[in-house]
């Protein structure tokens, strides 16, 4: 396994000169981070290019304020943001960050159409941008350009194929109410973006678990595994509200969804 991994570094080093002279563990870090970035690049240029195809021009000049509006409420709550620390093993901590800017995302998504997942992509790149400039080494620049091209295949291209799932088996634009029916189809949207996530994420995962045996030997992989499903997981629980959001903003308009 060792030889397998150093010859994913050998690879990695073409697009990060200089990543076999760190240690080991920096070193195998920085390649997962060199990998998973090269594995979702296309995924997020496929994201992207569906997203331009299919964006109604129509919903973004007729909408424009509500989209600004809604823009605003993914940086508030992006802000508002929490983690989870969990120890991998002892002395060795992993954190994940997230927020509920993407249930807001969602219920644009639910009213608007997929029109309206131009506000993840604005705020996803003016977010890397932002860190871009404070990031000072190779591979805080590296870990920025694997977080951009991940949200852009998990919440670009995962979220259109729910989406055309979700069109298939009669969900509406913008969602019909709060009826069993439409609260149904637009879960079953949901869970499909998840389960999407999950297998676009699995990848840069087993390549951790692999690095962690490399690392610890044969101690337990367990802590690892529940960081990753937890870090997925976590963010995903708030996605229903969202239904709520949308079913609120049909049905009693846009002072009850405020």
């Amino acid at each position: 396994m060792l030889r397998k991994y150093n010859r994913l570094s050998n690879f990695a080093e073409q697009f990060w000169p200089g990543l076999n002279s760190l240690n080991d563990q920096r070193r195998f870090v920085g390649t997962g981070e060199v990998i998973s970035f090269l594995y979702t690049l296309p995924l997020a240029i496929i994201g992207l290019i569906w997203l331009i195809f299919i964006t109604d021009l129509d919903v973004l000049t007729e909408q424009a304020i509500f989209l600004l509006f809604n823009l605003g409420l993914i940086f508030l709550f992006s802000r508002l943001s929490y983690f989870i620390i969990i120890e991998i093993r002892p002395d060795r901590y992993g954190s994940s960050q997230d927020s509920l800017a993407t249930m807001i995302l969602w219920s644009a998504v639910f009213l608007l159409g997929p029109t309206a997942l131009w506000l993840n992509v604005i705020y996803a790149f003016l977010n890397f941008l932002g860190n871009w400039r404070t990031s000072l080494s190779s591979a805080s620049r590296w870990t920025q350009l694997r977080i951009l091209s991940s949200s852009f295949a998990t919440n670009t291209l995962a979220i259109l194929i729910s989406l055309t799932l979700y069109e298939f088996i009669g969900g509406e634009f913008p969602l019909q109410g709060l009826s069993i029916t439409s609260i149904s189809f637009a879960f079953i949207a949901i869970t499909a973006q998840f389960a999407l996530e999950i297998i676009i994420l699995t990848p840069y995962f087993v390549y951790h678990l692999g690095v962690q045996n490399i690392l610890t030997g044969n101690q337990t992989l367990k802590p690892l595994a529940s960081f990753f499903f937890l870090s997925i997981g976590l963010p995903h629980l708030a996605y229903p509200f969202a239904i709520l959001l949308a079913g609120i903003y049909v049905e009693n308009g846009f002072a009850v969804y405020i």
